[in-house]
């Protein structure tokens, strides 16, 4: 049996995330979810609803422009984690937590 000589270790390590100042943050109001079959595509977009002040402005309007800000692919796993991660900080921030303080598990 070749799995008799296997040795498995494991050992948590703290992710530190380095320069995030510098990474423009980007407001979003949209968010689409597609997927394949091993993946989760999330497309976070900014929609602006547009001017209506009556019947006739509202019969020109045949769409409502998203502006797509970014594209994310991410596996099942990964978005289960987040799922967890953002319903756990959004309980803790509602009941006063404070901040949120994302640490994926």
């Amino acid at each position: 049996m070749a799995d008799e000589n296997v040795i498995q270790f494991e050992k948590k390590l703290p992710i530190v995330r380095k320069n995030t100042d510098n990474i423009r943050s980007i407001a979003v109001n949209d968010l689409a979810v597609t997927h394949s079959a091993n993946e989760l595509f999330l497309t976070f977009s900014t929609i602006e609803p547009p001017l209506i002040l009556d019947m006739k402005d509202l019969d020109q309007v045949t769409e409502i422009e998203g502006i797509v800000r970014t594209k994310l692919v991410i596996s099942l796993a990964f978005a289960e984690s987040i799922v967890k991660t953002m319903s756990k900080e959004i309980e803790a921030y509602k009941k006063g937590g404070g901040g949120l303080n994302v640490n994926f598990e």
